[in-house]
């Protein structure tokens, strides 16, 4: 079965510790490694790949992952999106101000609501609310 990169991510921390260790590391140790705050994704992930057949736990006994694959992982990176950059002819603030001409909001009341500006499909839209009280 294909791994996911989280998958791989996790089997190769295990890899590599195990390796430099000589026994696995804890749940902690997984989760700072692959940047996942939660423990119960670890503990997800790890039966997941416990059912894949990468590794076996005892679920009585601590730091008991034995690896039961030859195939070795190396870490993945964090993919990084890149940035996008869109051209739009005019500028945000005449859009806001014709967004707000139309629903007759003077710039004084504008601190009432909250304006969007964004893509919907292929084309900008701008939409006005006003804000709930908190």
């Amino acid at each position: 079965m294909e791994l996911t990169r989280q998958e791989k991510n996790v089997l190769a921390f295990i890899q590599k510790y195990v390796s430099e260790h000589s026994y696995p590391p804890s749940i902690r140790e997984i989760s700072d490694a692959v940047n996942l705050k939660s423990t119960s994704s670890i503990h997800r992930y790890i039966k997941i790949l416990e059912s894949k057949g990468h590794l076996h736990v005892d679920p009585n006994k601590p730091r008991t992952i034995v690896l039961k694959t030859d195939e070795e992982f190396e870490l993945e990176p964090e993919i990084e999106p890149e940035p996008v950059t869109i051209t739009i002819e005019g500028n945000t603030l005449s859009m806001v101000e014709d967004c707000m001409r139309k629903k007759n909001i003077s710039f004084k009341d504008a601190t009432c609501y909250l304006i969007s500006i964004g893509w919907k499909a292929d084309h900008l839209v701008n939409e006005i609310v006003p804000k709930k009280d908190e």
